[in-house]
């Protein structure tokens, strides 16, 4: 559940189809859920060329693994996408916390 406070009115409303933001667990005192999140979903870039993709984690001090789905079009490390030839591949970047993997992806086209 969000709670939404009008700093206008100073009302406070809650809203049961939207989660509470980790942060607001944690201070709950209820641990939050591990995660990854990448800040884009999908990139275009030459051949040649790089792209940096960000990943938020929880926790944040996960180690982050990176990995492509064709190193040939586009290579990764340490979430820098390197275009190596034209086509598409597909990034994953993933966490693992007590023995289960996370991972959320971005897609990459090569021009």
């Amino acid at each position: 559940m969000k709670i939404v406070e009008d700093t206008l009115y100073g009302t406070t409303t809650s809203d049961p189809r939207l989660p509470l933001p980790n942060e607001w667990i944690s201070l709950l005192g209820v641990e939050p859920q591990p995660d990854i999140v990448l800040n884009r979903s999908a990139a275009t870039i030459t051949v040649g060329n790089t792209v940096t993709i960000e990943a938020t984690t929880v926790p944040s001090d996960a180690v982050v693994s990176w990995s492509s789905s064709a190193d040939t079009k586009a290579s990764v490390a340490n979430g820098v996408v390197t275009g190596e030839d034209a086509g598409t591949a597909i990034i994953t970047a993933s966490i693992t916390v007590d023995g289960t993997t996370y991972s959320d992806t971005c897609n990459i086209t090569v021009e």
